[in-house]
């Protein structure tokens, strides 16, 4: 029976011990797997809503300013999936926008992840909305076991 880990990604070093942990975990047992997951902020296009889009708050989002966070997602991704794939691993990637810790714990949850694996450090300002002290607020919402990762 396959283990799912949910781990929460922003691209920071601390994410990426995170990481390297699981990576462990998958060489010692081909059952594990993997999703990635990078939360940001909750915003509305200045244009029409996309299929399948969740807003938890909102504010209105220049064109310029979605182009730029659409960049963001694709290169952690990117990021994720090369490092994992240096280790001969797959992983699935998605990404939220909203409360980062609210959000991942709501994805694990109803996912039916067995574990969340978070780094206690993030990164700072706008690319520090996945980790740092949101990883302090998962521990104290979560439902399932979490993997604090330093």
């Amino acid at each position: 029976m396959a283990f799912n880990i949910l781990l929460a990604g922003d691209g920071s070093k601390s994410s990426f011990r995170a990481a390297d942990f699981v990576i462990e975990m998958m060489k010692r047992n081909p059952q594990v797997r993997v999703t990635v997951l990078s939360v940001f902020p909750a915003a509305e296009r200045s244009g029409p809503k996309q299929e399948g889009e969740e807003i938890e708050f909102s504010f209105i989002m220049h064109d310029k300013l979605m182009e730029t966070v659409e960049e963001s997602i694709t290169n952690i991704e990117k990021k994720y999936k090369e490092y994992f794939a240096g280790e001969g691993l797959e992983i699935i990637y998605e990404h939220r926008f909203g409360d980062p810790a609210e959000r991942i714990c709501r994805y694990a949850e109803r996912r039916d992840f067995d574990l969340i694996a978070v780094g206690t450090r993030g990164l700072k300002g706008f690319e520090g909305l996945v980790l740092g002290s949101v990883a302090h607020k998962v521990v104290h919402l979560s439902k399932i076991p979490v993997l604090l990762v330093r």
